[in-house]
Protein backbone atom coordinates (compact mmCIF):
# COMPACT_ATOMS: atom_id res chain seq x y z
CA UNK A 1 0.00 0.00 0.00
CA UNK A 2 1.05 3.28 -1.36
CA UNK A 3 -0.62 5.52 1.42
CA UNK A 4 -4.21 6.72 2.44
CA UNK A 5 -5.98 9.99 2.01
CA UNK A 6 -9.58 10.60 3.15
CA UNK A 7 -11.70 13.76 3.20
CA UNK A 8 -14.67 15.04 4.15
CA UNK A 9 -17.47 17.05 2.56
CA UNK A 10 -14.83 17.87 -0.24
CA UNK A 11 -13.08 19.98 2.43
CA UNK A 12 -11.82 18.72 5.30
CA UNK A 13 -8.41 16.22 4.96
CA UNK A 14 -9.33 14.26 7.69
CA UNK A 15 -6.62 11.26 7.00
CA UNK A 16 -3.29 10.99 5.05
CA UNK A 17 -0.75 8.45 5.92
CA UNK A 18 2.24 7.50 4.22
CA UNK A 19 4.21 4.22 4.96
CA UNK A 20 7.40 5.50 6.84
CA UNK A 21 9.60 3.77 4.11
CA UNK A 22 7.95 5.90 1.50
CA UNK A 23 8.26 9.12 3.26
CA UNK A 24 9.77 12.12 1.68
CA UNK A 25 9.84 10.45 -2.31
CA UNK A 26 6.46 12.32 -2.74
CA UNK A 27 4.00 9.96 -2.42
CA UNK A 28 2.03 12.50 0.27
CA UNK A 29 2.10 15.24 -1.74
CA UNK A 30 0.24 12.72 -5.26
CA UNK A 31 -1.97 11.62 -2.56
CA UNK A 32 -2.97 15.25 -2.08
CA UNK A 33 -2.98 16.24 -5.37
CA UNK A 34 -5.46 13.63 -5.92
CA UNK A 35 -7.85 14.04 -3.38
CA UNK A 36 -7.73 17.91 -4.01
CA UNK A 37 -8.44 17.26 -7.53
CA UNK A 38 -11.23 15.44 -6.73
CA UNK A 39 -12.78 17.70 -4.51
CA UNK A 40 -12.89 20.25 -6.65
CA UNK A 41 -14.64 18.53 -9.51
CA UNK A 42 -17.06 17.68 -6.97
CA UNK A 43 -17.83 21.50 -6.51
CA UNK A 44 -15.04 22.79 -3.87
CA UNK A 45 -14.72 26.31 -4.59
CA UNK A 46 -13.93 27.44 -0.84
CA UNK A 47 -10.62 25.93 -0.16
CA UNK A 48 -9.46 23.02 2.24
CA UNK A 49 -8.94 22.68 6.49
CA UNK A 50 -6.79 20.09 8.06
CA UNK A 51 -6.06 19.56 12.09
CA UNK A 52 -2.38 18.82 11.26
CA UNK A 53 -0.21 16.74 13.73
CA UNK A 54 2.75 18.26 15.11
CA UNK A 55 5.03 15.66 13.45
CA UNK A 56 2.98 16.65 9.68
CA UNK A 57 2.93 20.22 10.23
CA UNK A 58 6.61 20.76 7.93
CA UNK A 59 4.70 18.60 5.67
CA UNK A 60 1.56 20.41 5.13
CA UNK A 61 2.97 23.83 5.25
CA UNK A 62 5.07 22.57 1.63
CA UNK A 63 1.80 21.78 0.37
CA UNK A 64 0.35 25.52 0.91
CA UNK A 65 -1.83 24.94 4.15
CA UNK A 66 -1.29 27.94 6.71
CA UNK A 67 -1.97 27.69 10.20
CA UNK A 68 -4.98 29.48 11.51
CA UNK A 69 -4.68 29.11 15.04
CA UNK A 70 -2.67 27.81 18.27
CA UNK A 71 -1.77 24.39 18.91
CA UNK A 72 -4.71 22.24 20.23
CA UNK A 73 -4.82 19.73 22.45
CA UNK A 74 -8.08 17.22 22.58
CA UNK A 75 -8.83 13.94 23.40
CA UNK A 76 -4.89 13.39 24.41
CA UNK A 77 -4.99 14.47 20.68
CA UNK A 78 -2.36 17.51 20.06
CA UNK A 79 -3.07 19.53 16.22
CA UNK A 80 -2.75 22.50 14.70
CA UNK A 81 -5.85 23.27 12.65
CA UNK A 82 -4.64 24.82 9.28
CA UNK A 83 -6.37 26.15 6.18
CA UNK A 84 -5.82 26.45 2.39
CA UNK A 85 -7.72 28.92 0.31
CA UNK A 86 -7.97 28.12 -3.51
CA UNK A 87 -6.96 30.89 -5.47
Amino acid sequence: MAGVVAMRDNTHLFHMFVPRALHRRGMARRLWQAARDAAIAAGNTTGFTVNASLYALPLYARLGFVATGPKVEMDGIAFVPMRMALD
